[in-house]
This record gives structure tokens, C-alpha cells and sequence, in this order.
């Protein structure tokens, strides 16, 4: 600031002109033209919904546009080249399905593990957990119910509290047995607390951040190495548990007797191959970034908008989702949230088409990705 004579008042009132430039061009430009048009509908699940009148046309924007592996049509047994009998079938290897599957291998559950792509997936190098040794370590203790509050908060009260408190009860165990599974002595993890501009501080040792207005809680855990050789160590921990893995060769059907999940057919190179399970499918599937259309389908117009998807993984396209409604599953309700800030805690003004500042840059991602989508355009 100093270097180029800019006060912080000139920078606000630079800001302020130029979103008051926006919000004209949003106000005579957006709006005008929109209120002269129909409403736009949106049909979810049959239904004609009604959004708002005083929004854009819509571009919606996905990740990219991934292959959706499930198949709709049932696959008769005349295109089965193989049956085979195990305990369980795990689908998917990121963080849920290597879990999943070192668990039921070592068991002594005779196991599968499919994986769409060439290899697993494991987007960030952390773990979370409240009461598992590396933070008894650190000595960073939590205020469950005060947690718990956030979560609900923070979820908006859709998410099932009974699971959050299963999650509390459980974590330090699972934490503790996956991490039992690495190279590392204790010492060699570090609790991975990221500040509002990305800087880390690892030595932080407060339940939450103190200083922000929202609480952002110190419950990550940093596993030192890259998340690609993550993979790699996960998948050698998999195989070294039992189980069969195989890439490439996604799931694509489930099979039903009666009201049962009996097995999954998945398909290989050579054909389709079927899986009786004695135990159960695990569906470890992923998101469906990668797919435009069941976005449209399960999402709110105006949160398409946003872009910027925060997971690369190219597979996700919702086989589990489509795959379990088949079979009688359902979905959460209508519409999905954005799960994540698409910018990314990047310092910026935020400012609606009305150019109306509408949150703290300070805020945790989940709070900005909430408050983002209260906003239009």
C-alpha cells in the first residue's frame, strides 16, 4: 500500500465504485430484460418448479463431462462371461473404498475392489478426527456439543445428527487404525490448520480459530507425503490386507433378489463379470461433478453458475447414485448444495449482481458456500 500511495479508504471506495458499476450493468442489463421473459422452469423428478423472476438465463457449468459407466437396461446372463462368489465388493478406491477395503480384507473377508480409473484417488493429504492419538499428542481437546452445534449449523440442519454423534463416538478408533497403516511415527504428523489466506500454521493448538467471527475447527491431521504416493501406499495396504484389486473395470449394475442387494456386475475389457456377495456392495463411488446433466437435475440453476469445482476426479459422474435408484434408493431431497466455496477462500470482495458486499472474506468455506448461494446471479 505504502509503494503506491493507495490508502485502504481509496482501495474501499475504488471497490465500491466499480461494484456500483456492476450492480448498474446487473440492474438496467440483468433484470430488465429478464422480467420481460416467462419465469424459468426447471423440472425436478416430474415437477415444474418455479425459480425466481429476477435471474439470468443460465449457462450451467460442470467440471467437464465425464463417462458415465452405469447401465440402465438390465444385463441379461447371456452377456455374463464370468460368475464369481466372494464376501464383498467394494466400488470406487478414494479415501471411503481403500478404507473399506483394508477393513473387510483384513477380516478375513474374501474382497474386491473395482475402480473406474487407472488408479485410486486421494484429493488432500489430511485426515479428521477429535479424539485419536495425534491430537491427544498435540493436546487439543473439543467441546462436542459445541461441534456438534456447528455441524448442524453449518449443514443447515439437513444432515442426520445421529450420524454426526456416531462419528464422534467412533473417530478416534478409526483414525488411530488408518493411520496404523503408514511409515510414521507419531511425531511426524502435524495438525494442518489453514488460515483465511492459505498460510499453515501447524502448530496451532486451539479446538477452533479464535479470531473468526465462524469457527473453523482443528480437526485435520496432515499425513506427510503427497496424496499420489498416498494412493500408492493405500493400494499396496489393500492388496497387502487380501483383497483383489482392479482398475478400469467399473461397476455398472447392481443385482436385487427380492428386496436384497445380492451382488454387482462391473465390466472388464473382456465382457461383463458378476459378483455374488455373501456380505454386501460398498458403493465408494464418488460425486457427479463430472456430469452436466444430473447437475441440472439435482442442483439449483443459479449454484451452476459458480464453476470452479474444487474435485478433479473425472469419474465422478454418480454411477453409485443412479445405480442405488434403480434399485429402489434414494437421493437426499432436492435441490444439492454446493459443498464447497468454488473460489477457493481466494481474498476477494464478494458482491451479489446488485453489487452488494453480502459476507466476511473471513468466513470458513462452508459458511461462504452457504451464504453464496442465498445470493442471485
Amino acid at each position: 500500500m505504502s509503494k503506491t500511495n493507495i490508502s485502504r479508504r481509496d482501495f474501499l471506495k475504488g471497490v465500491t465504485a466499480s461494484a456500483m458499476g456492476f450492480a448498474a450493468t446487473s440492474l438496467l442489463g440483468g433484470c430488465s430484460s429478464t422480467e420481460t421473459e416467462e419465469t424459468p422452469e426447471c423440472v425436478i423428478n416430474n415437477i415444474t418448479v418455479d425459480w425466481p423472476t429476477c435471474e439470468p438465463n443460465y449457462t450451467p457449468i460442470a467440471a467437464g463431462e465425464g463417462e458415465m459407466a452405469y447401465v440402465a437396461e438390465t444385463i441379461g446372463e447371456s452377456e455374463i462371461i464370468k460368475t464369481e462368489t466372494i464376501d464383498v465388493l467394494v466400488c470406487g478406491l478414494g479415501p471411503a473404498g481403500f478404507a473399506a477395503s483394508i477393513a473387510c480384507a483384513e477380516k478375513g473377508l474374501k474382497t474386491v475392489a473395482v475402480e473406474k480409473g487407472g488408479s485410486g484417488t486421494y484429493r488432500s493429504a489430511t485426515i479428521g478426527g477429535t479424539t485419536d492419538r495425534i491430537h491427544k499428542m498435540y493436546g487439543v481437546t473439543f467441546d462436542e456439543n459445541e461441534w456438534l452445534k456447528d455441524a448442524m449449523a453449518n449443514s443447515s440442519w439437513h444432515a442426520k445428527q445421529d450420524v454426526y454423534k456416531k462419528w464422534l463416538a467412533t473417530n478416534g478408533e478409526a483414525v488411530d487404525w488408518f493411520l496404523d497403516h503408514f511409515d510414521f511415527t507419531d511425531d511426524q504428523y502435524t495438525l494442518t490448520f489453514f488460515g483465511y489466506s492459505g498460510v499453515e500454521f501447524p502448530d496451532f493448538k486451539e479446538q477452533y480459530d479464535v479470531t473468526a467471527r465462524s469457527r473453523s475447527w482443528n480437526t485435520s491431521i496432515n499425513i506427510p507425503m503427497a496424496p499420489n504416493d498416498i494412493v500408492s501406499k493405500l493400494t499396496e495396504e489393500v492388496k497387502k490386507a487380501g483383497a483383489e484389486v482392479y482398475f478400469k473395470t467399473p461397476v455398472v449394475q447392481l443385482v436385487k433378489d427380492g428386496d436384497a442387494v445380492t451382488g454387482a456386475i462391473v465390466k472388464t475389457a473382456e465382457g461383463y463379470i458378476k459378483y455374488v456377495t455373501n456380505k454386501g456392495v460398498i458403493l465408494a463411488t464418488g460425486g457427479y461433478e463430472f456430469n452436466l446433466k444430473k447437475l441440472q437435475e439435482c442442483c439449483r440453476p443459479r449454484d451452476l453458475l459458480l464453476g470452479g469445482w474444487m474435485n478433479g476426479t473425472v469419474y465422478n459422474t454418480g454411477d453409485g447414485h443412479e445405480m442405488a435408484k434403480a434399485i429402489g434408493g434414494m437421493e437426499d431431497e432436492y435441490p444439492h448444495p454446493l459443498m464447497l466455496d468454488p473460489a477457493q477462500l481466494m481474498p476477494y470482495v464478494r458482491v451479489n449482481s446488485d453489487g452488494k458486499r453480502f459476507m466476511g472474506e473471513y468466513e470458513t468455506y462452508d459458511h461462504m458456500a452457504t451464504m453464496m448461494q442465498s445470493q442471485y446471479g
